[in-house]
């Protein structure tokens, strides 16, 4: 597509609309790659409850909790999370370590915080 600018604010305009539109498309994009919009609770036992924290740390207080069946759970994106690359080169012992240091700040029932990534496997919408 070719653009060129006359000197009026009207081509500014739709330039910066095409941008913002390449923008938002591409933000969809990388949010898609960034993992499932949902989870679901894996690995909980059925008498306890996958702990829901103000922060992203064990110590953080906990501000709910969800059912070991628990699923459509909203994903806003995890932290700590190993690279392709650094997981290709890690041992599997590496991996697992790696695992562990997982979280995920989701949103469930109405609570939105932080739960230990571990527990959480792809899962459907509500």
């Amino acid at each position: 597509m070719n653009v060129t600018w006359s000197g009026n604010l009207r081509d500014i305009s739709a330039i910066t609309a095409l941008i913002l539109a390449g923008s938002v498309w591409a933000g969809a994009v990388l949010a898609e790659a960034d993992g499932p919009d949902y989870f679901r609770v894996v690995d909980v036992v059925s008498n306890d409850v996958l702990n829901i924290r103000a922060a992203p740390t064990a110590r953080a207080a906990k501000i709910g909790a969800i059912p070991p069946d628990g699923d459509g759970i909203l994903n806003h994106g995890c932290i700590n999370q190993m690279s392709y690359a650094q997981w290709q080169a890690a041992s599997p012992a590496e991996r697992e370590k790696a695992r562990k240091r997982v979280w995920c700040e989701i949103s469930y029932r109405g609570i939105r915080g932080w739960v230990a990534g571990w527990f959480l496997a792809e899962g459907n919408a509500p």
